[in-house]
């Protein structure tokens, strides 16, 4: 599948789900990032790669081009969490695997799992509540050392959306090379 292909599919999807649902697009910046997030679908890019997620016959999947290679990578739940392997290519065109698991969510709006083993947190912040859903939530992504803020604006989301965005943001930021 050649990259104009892989782009139009992506439109041609979130234009569908962005269309059943009109006025509730949020857009996920970050540094090297930008998402857009609608009725559980995601598309932007983060890193250099393009990127869509959307729930396909009861799975999430994810879909980014790398290295003009489309990679498909299924959300997985289990006892312990959910997640799943993303493979892709780094910048230098090798292969790579990144290895996303999100295992806990607190009352305190805080995810943990592990990102290759290592472990992380993304803390999520909101000024408003609608219902459940966070209105236009921040984000801080920690992984060792390392800080990654990024927000939300112009929509909502709740604790289930947010687990997949942290999927598709955490393992593509890695997968990218961006962390």
């Amino acid at each position: 599948m050649n990259l104009r292909r892989f782009l139009a599919l992506a439109l041609a999807v979130t234009s569908f789900t962005l269309n059943a649902h009109q006025g509730e697009l949020g857009t996920i910046t970050g540094d090297k990032m930008t998402v857009f997030w609608a009725d559980h679908a995601i598309s932007g890019h983060v890193g250099n790669q393009p990127v869509y997620a959307v729930t396909e016959v009861g799975e999430f999947k994810l879909h980014h081009w790398a290295h003009a290679e489309n990679f498909v990578t299924t959300l997985e739940a289990s006892e312990s969490g959910m997640g799943g392997e993303i493979a892709s290519h780094k910048e230098d065109g090798s292969a790579t695997t990144t290895t996303v698991k999100i295992t806990g969510f607190d009352r305190k709006g805080v995810f943990s799992g592990t990102l290759d083993g290592e472990p992380f947190t993304l803390a999520v912040a909101s000024k408003t509540m609608n219902g459940h859903h966070y209105v236009a939530p921040e984000f801080k992504l920690t992984v060792g050392t390392k800080v990654y803020p990024f927000k939300m604006a112009d929509g909502q989301a709740c604790p289930g959306c947010i687990g997949k965005i942290a999927f598709v943001v955490v393992g593509m930021l890695r997968s990218s090379g961006v962390l």
